[in-house]
């Protein structure tokens, strides 16, 4: 019998698309409405661990804007991401979650969230973990993950300082100097950890891999998991990469090509913020195909409103076998963006949170399999990420038994 806690899980970008789906697709689950079809934490060895329950999990968050948690839901609903008749079923449970959303400009007294760079980013941090302090005392939490679904950040920001500070003293001295734009994600990161949070950070902004906040996680003993959630093309790419690998068969070229719709889509079309996300995408083949010396990849992302918030991805493997003859695979990778991101969210969640409870500190490299970009670990071999994680909750199946 597991026992009743609570658990907060503040999401950053509370009301984009991907956070509720997530915590409609909870309010589901609680009401024996919804298959966990794809969901580990719900198959064995992972559900021996005492993880939260769907009942114990209380939402809360910050975004940038207003809109209304049901409106979310009607157009997800309308562009088939959500299944019809949902909105009874979540309506109850959203109107709770929507009283614990606040928003960025009113918790810095800014009117425009670009204006934040007129502010010390030490005075933003500290605006950050008072809305999580309330956030914990208003709800009488027991342990709080923050999750990061925000929309990908320009990759022209110079951390400067930020990246060579090795304790979170020397980070806050730099960070009290700073001059100019501060990566959001790393306000974020910073102020989940002083707050003693888990942090999920599923964008590939920077967040807690920075070497102070990696240090201050693991001497407070905070879990943290990161970066980049692999739901779609890029979690195909790690699971083919091996093969031509394996069998000695030379990758010459690996295009990928992207058309994307949604809120998403729309800020990549920004080819400075789309240089992150391309970079975090295209990272893993050159790490898993070694025995391909001359290899070219390329990734490309065009925005396509009309799609929404289904995912076009055609890629082509230009490849060279015995005696060198050439040789080809195209496939194409169409999925729902939301859909495929909201279960590794509700995983994550529950196994950072177990992870918080039993005090481990730092990076959770187990978790490797959920990231584009994961931390402190070289593997992106889809196959051996997955032995890592089955390998770490066989262990505490074991402890409990």
């Amino acid at each position: 019998m597991k026992p009743d806690r609570r658990v907060g899980i503040w999401i950053v970008g509370a009301r984009g698309a991907i956070a509720v789906a997530t915590m409609t697709s909870v309010a589901l689950l609680r009401a024996g409405r919804a298959k966990p079809l794809g969901l580990l934490s719900e198959c064995p060895p992972y559900n021996c661990a005492q993880l939260p329950s769907w009942k114990d999990l209380i939402f809360g968050g910050v975004d940038m804007v207003d809109t209304p948690f049901m409106d979310v839901v009607y157009h997800l609903v309308a562009d088939r991401v959500l299944p019809p008749g949902v909105e009874p079923c979540a309506a109850a449970m959203l109107a709770v979650a929507e009283k614990q959303i606040e928003r960025v400009g009113e918790l810095l007294s800014i009117e425009r969230v670009e204006d934040h760079e007129k502010l010390d980013p030490l005075d933003i941090i500290a605006a950050f973990r008072a809305a999580l302090g309330r956030f914990r005392a208003r709800n009488l939490l027991d342990r709080i993950v923050v999750v990061n679904v925000a929309s990908t950040e320009r990759a022209s920001v110079d951390l400067g300082e930020l990246g060579s500070a090795g304790s979170w003293d020397e980070l806050e001295a730099a960070l009290h100097q700073r001059r100019g734009a501060t990566p959001w994600g790393v306000l974020y990161a910073a102020a989940a950890l002083l707050e003693g949070c888990g942090f999920v950070n599923f964008t590939p902004n920077v967040g807690a891999e920075l070497p102070a906040l990696a240090a201050l996680a693991r001497q407070r003993r905070l879990p943290y998991a990161g970066k980049d959630g692999k739901t779609g093309e890029t979690l195909l790419k790690s699971v083919l990469a091996p093969m031509f690998e394996e069998r000695r068969l030379q990758v010459l070229s690996w295009e990928s090509y992207n058309l994307l719709g949604n809120a998403d889509g729309r800020s990549l079309s920004d080819p400075d913020v789309a240089r992150a996300k391309i970079q975090s995408k295209n990272n893993q083949l050159s790490a898993i195909l070694k025995s391909s010396p001359d290899l070219h990849t390329r990734v490309t992302i065009d925005y396509v409103p009309s799609l929404g918030d289904w995912k076009t991805a055609w890629n082509f493997v230009h490849f060279e076998g015995f005696l060198g003859t050439r040789m080809a695979l195209q496939f194409v990778w169409q999925g729902c963006d939301t859909m495929l991101a909201t279960p590794l969210v509700l995983d994550l969640v529950r196994f950072v949170e177990l992870a918080l409870r039993r005090g481990e500190g730092g990076n959770l490299s187990y978790l490797a399999a959920y990231f584009k970009s994961p931390h402190e670990t070289g593997e992106h071999d889809f196959r051996r990420q997955c032995e890592m994680l089955r390998a770490h909750f066989a262990t505490l199946a074991e402890n409990e038994s």
